[in-house]
């Protein structure tokens, strides 16, 4: 009697916690969490609009569906706690390759968040007649011809051996590309790069050398005290008549304050 009366208990439970479940299954699945909403920001390189447009497809899923979809391994498992969706923010990077540190992410009921941050060019490097425009991490965000490339200057004397579009550019040695990423990065927070300066020379990074359009040339000599001869080359170029139509050479390498020499015809 006792055990019939248990065994009732038992499927009673049992039943009751598999309606439950089917009960959760469904309310999870039902359309009122299917995506309607796509949130975004615009940025430098993609309008607000773009972005949406690129994740369209998760439009009509739904949320919970979507986010177990895109968790595929262990390396990505512990993005369900924020419902990531971290193979459409790999997708997207793979498209959009000014992108980098994208998340998407379902919201409740009907909404998905995509936040991104977007690349730095900072300057080009030359590859078999190929300019390609290569951001603070080094990674080859785009590539130009010598006539379509915007302004920003071009560094000679670094060995490029391979590069992919949204991937980090291949050097010959390693140490030029941190080097020259150093160097551009800190011109360009001094809102450097577009003044006039056409090229920057990294043969020797005991001997930097800047060339200005069409005759001045800008001896920066090693790496030491770098940012007080940026410093003074800006304020020099601002204050005085010494901008690319200088013919003749600015030399911080023959003492504490910058020299110079006028180029002299023959």
């Amino acid at each position: 009697m006792h055990n019939n009366r248990r065994s009732n208990i038992k499927f009673k439970v049992v039943l009751i916690t598999f309606l439950l479940l089917i009960a959760t299954i469904a309310f999870f699945l039902s359309p009122i969490f299917n995506i309607k909403n796509i949130e975004t920001a615009s940025l430098k390189k993609y309008n607000s609009k773009e972005l949406s447009q690129s994740i369209e497809s998760l439009k009509g899923t739904n949320g919970f569906i979507s986010v177990f979809k895109s968790i595929k391994g262990l390396s990505s498992f512990n993005r369900i706690h924020d419902l990531g969706m971290p193979e459409e923010e790999s997708l997207l990077i793979f498209n959009k390759p000014y992108l980098k540190d994208v998340r998407i992410n379902y919201k409740f009921p009907n909404t998905v968040v995509l936040q991104a941050v977007e690349r730095t060019p900072i300057f080009f490097a030359e590859y078999s007649g190929v300019y390609l425009y290569i951001d603070t991490d080094g990674y080859v965000v785009e590539t130009f011809s010598q006539s379509e490339k915007p302004n920003m200057p071009l560094v000679k004397g670094l060995k490029v051996t391979s590069y992919k579009i949204g991937q980090p550019v291949i050097m010959d040695k390693a140490d030029q590309l941190e080097k020259t990423i150093k160097l551009c990065s800190l011109m360009n927070s001094m809102s450097m790069l577009n003044n006039n300066i056409d090229i920057i020379d990294v043969t020797d990074y005991n001997n930097i050398q800047l060339f200005c359009a069409p005759t001045l040339k800008i001896c920066i000599g090693n790496t030491d005290n770098l940012g007080y001869k940026l410093s003074m080359l800006k304020e020099i170029q601002k204050n005085s008549e010494y901008d690319g139509n200088s013919d003749g050479t600015i030399d911080f390498t023959v003492g504490k304050n910058a020299v110079f020499r006028p180029n002299v015809s023959n």
